[in-house]
């Protein structure tokens, strides 16, 4: 490789992964990112460490299972241990490029030490007010931003928070993360990676008067639900503040007016990224950038009836868009692609030429981004949130519980049940199945927990012994 690659990391928050006009969504209208995913590698069953903002971000930028991190919960205080080189770090340390971050980090004290040369925030600066805000008190837009957007008065919330912003698209914090990004990327000639990391499409869904398509709530398409389904589920699969966003609990005229506002922000997102590619085409960049697309985790997006989140470990909730692009040199169609976002980090090690910290839990899926005529991607995901952990094959899920003394069971037949009806937990048909990921899932746990005083193993090639092996180089 003569020339370091530019790197533009672009993640979306809460963006289902199969909200795009690209893989054939009935509504949603994304025409950049429809680019990244005709010319790139665009993995459709890629999952995300943890159903929740920070700890999956925490996970993106360490390469580790939550579990390990120990970061669990948003708005979480403590640093991650156990970490060698957060990303941003061993980019700029190893590999000399100039690292900065614009939009929604929410790493919250970890952000400090990840290694960013320019950090501008949207929200959750844990270090002072953002500087969006700073820029729309300039405007004297602040108080109106706050007061509506941020607010998100009781009424709002139980209505699937949507609305109309009060601000023009123009002082959105898209375009305002856009510009950062753009120039940043300009404002100098030496590689950079650049997170752009955009706040939305999570609640509140208030896209503003002018944004690019707008959506009818009447003619969207809304897949089929029945409520008595998801509401026999257990309680730590019910759980979030936007339980009650339910076509059956608030009428589907307001879910369609969700989705119409939630699609609206997914629009706007997809113009502030086809700005930024056109700011790498004109500064002759484009050629010379990997870009990578994903998001921090799903959302419902209409299925089952329901917009928004909650703190289960469901498909709609977990799986995460996930595209790489790298002009005319990654161009794949993967269709069945088990990974997870924890395998970006060794990847992108990969692909640069740098060497993966014994830190990370991740698998490279480096040949998948062109090298090899099929994928078979990993036989087994993982999946955790506080009191429950998930494990999922290709055709079955399982997530072990808990509601208060007793544990709870979900197994789920994929195959027959993708969106996750019908619990088969303890079916006496599916028993083997059902042991088979039971033991999947303590042999993930006690595989990523490898203690410091765990036997020397064989090779630090395996992504499955870098982290006990860095104990082992310590102690020696």
């Amino acid at each position: 490789m003569s020339k370091k690659p530019n790197v533009l990391f672009v993640m979306v928050d809460q963006w289902n992964a199969e909200c795009f006009s690209g893989l054939s969504h009935p509504d949603v209208k994304t025409p950049n990112i429809d680019r990244l995913i005709e010319g790139g590698a665009c993995f459709r069953n890629c999952f995300a460490a943890n159903p929740i903002c920070q700890p999956s971000r925490v996970s993106f930028m360490t390469g580790q299972y939550i579990h390990t991190h120990g970061v669990e919960t948003n708005h979480h205080p403590s640093r991650p241990k156990s970490v060698n080189h957060p990303l941003p770090l061993l980019l700029k340390e190893q590999g000399g490029y100039r690292t900065g971050a614009f939009g929604k980090l929410h790493l919250g004290a970890f952000e400090a030490d990840a290694g960013f040369d320019r950090v501008e925030h949207v929200c959750d600066n844990p270090f002072g007010e953002p500087e969006y805000y700073v820029w729309l008190r300039g405007k004297g837009l602040l108080d109106s931003y706050l007061g509506v957007e941020r607010a998100s008065p009781q009424e709002v919330k139980h209505k699937f928070c949507y609305g109309t912003s009060p601000l023009k698209a123009a002082d959105t914090n898209e375009v305002w993360t856009a510009d950062r990004t753009i120039s940043f990327i300009n404002e100098s000639d030496d590689p950079f990676f650049a997170w752009c990391t955009f706040e939305r499409p999570h609640a509140p869904h208030m896209p503003p008067a002018d944004a690019p398509v707008k959506y009818d709530p009447a003619k969207l398409t809304i897949p089929p639900y029945d409520p008595k389904y998801f509401e026999s589920k257990a309680g730590h699969a019910r759980a979030g503040c936007e339980n009650l966003w339910k076509a059956w609990v608030l009428g589907e005229d307001e879910l369609r007016r969700g989705l119409a506002g939630y699609y609206g922000l997914m629009s706007l997102i997809d113009q502030q990224v086809g700005r930024i590619i056109a700011a790498l085409e004109k500064s002759g960049k484009l050629d010379d950038t990997i870009i990578i697309f994903t998001a921090d985790h799903g959302d419902f997006a209409g299925t089952q009836g329901m917009l928004g989140k909650n703190t289960s470990t469901y498909d709609a909730i977990i799986r995460s868009p996930y595209i790489w692009y790298w002009k005319n040199r990654f161009d794949r169609a993967m269709p069945f692609d088990l990974c997870e976002t924890i395998d970006l980090y060794p990847t992108l090690c990969e692909v640069l030429g740098l060497e993966t910290p014994s830190s990370v839990q991740g698998a490279s899926h480096r040949a998948a981004l062109n090298d090899v005529p099929y994928f078979r991607g990993k036989d087994y995901v993982f999946s955790e949130r506080i009191l429950s952990k998930t494990v999922r094959s290709r055709t079955h899920k399982l997530t072990i519980g808990t509601d208060g003394a007793k544990h709870t069971g979900e197994l789920y037949d994929l195959v027959a049940d993708p969106d996750e009806c019908h619990n088969l937990y303890n079916r006496p048909e599916l028993a083997r199945i059902q042991v088979e990921l039971l033991e999947e899932m303590v042999a993930w746990y006690i595989r990523t927990a490898q203690p410091c005083y765990y036997s020397q193993a064989s090779s630090l090639s395996s992504p499955a012994l870098r982290w006990h092996n860095q104990f082992m180089a310590r102690k020696a």
